[in-house]
């Protein structure tokens, strides 16, 4: 139902309960001249008696009526705002999640493209940083979002060096033109540093992680934890979005 409907529907009923009540008032009314004309007229005692009781129990029960009436509308409407309530909430709540669907199922690509250039600027003072990078395998949409990281880095004049691992046997990403990325497990975007470079790359990161959060795409700085021999490189991993 729309709320213009409900709208009238609820102001004909105020209407008519309105004229509900002036009518039983009018009985009361007519009750009342009864009862006065049985002294004006100076009926029978015993007619008196019955005529005055008769008429009075009847006025009792429309006012009892009326007054009763007035309390169940005033619970009734009680229920309906109740329930509107739970409605408008419940519909609030359908709406954040479907804007919530509609945001996860965006890819960071699309996310990325319109503020790569914004994000180039805002990383051009750490020009020369070192970074390698890594991600999970078979996630086309972690593959995209991980090859616009690096393009936006690159722009902003950071050097690019291929993942190292000390593991013998370890699974390592080749990719055209790019260097060599590692076979990582992470979460959104994470960036890792060696204690040993964490100091001097710290300013580097917390301006990378907020330019990334401030359009809107998940990342922050994770323990280091990867198999990883470049010592004074920023690791930026990509993983898939949660």
């Amino acid at each position: 139902m729309s709320n213009d409907e409900n709208s009238r529907l609820r102001s004909r009923y105020e209407r008519y309960s309105n004229w509900g009540d002036r009518f039983a008032l009018l009985i009361l009314v007519g009750l009342s001249v009864e009862i006065i004309a049985v002294f004006v007229l100076q009926r029978p005692f015993l007619e008196g008696i019955f005529t005055i009781s008769s008429t009075a129990l009847i006025l009792i029960g429309v006012w009892g009526e009326l007054r009763f009436a007035k309390y169940a509308k005033e619970a009734g409407d009680g229920i309906v705002a109740e329930a509107e309530a739970r409605a408008s909430e419940a519909n609030k709540k359908a709406a954040e999640a479907q804007l919530e669907l509609a945001k996860y199922r965006t890819t960071r690509r699309a996310i990325l493209r319109p503020h790569m250039q914004s994000l180039a600027e805002k990383l051009r003072p750490f020009s020369g940083t070192v970074f390698d990078t890594g991600t999970g395998t078979s996630d086309g949409e972690q593959a995209d979002c991980l090859w616009d990281l690096e393009e936006v880095l690159i722009a902003a004049g950071w050097r690019q060096t291929a993942w190292i691992t000390p593991l013998v046997g370890a699974q390592v990403i080749q990719r055209a033109r790019r260097p060599v990325s590692g076979q990582v497990a992470a979460q959104n975007v994470e960036i890792h540093l060696d204690s040993a470079s964490k100091a001097a790359l710290q300013p580097a990161t917390d301006t990378f992680i907020s330019a990334l959060n401030e359009i809107g795409i998940e990342a922050t700085e994770a323990a280091f934890n990867v198999n990883n021999a470049n010592t004074d490189a920023m690791h930026v991993l990509v993983g898939p979005k949660r």
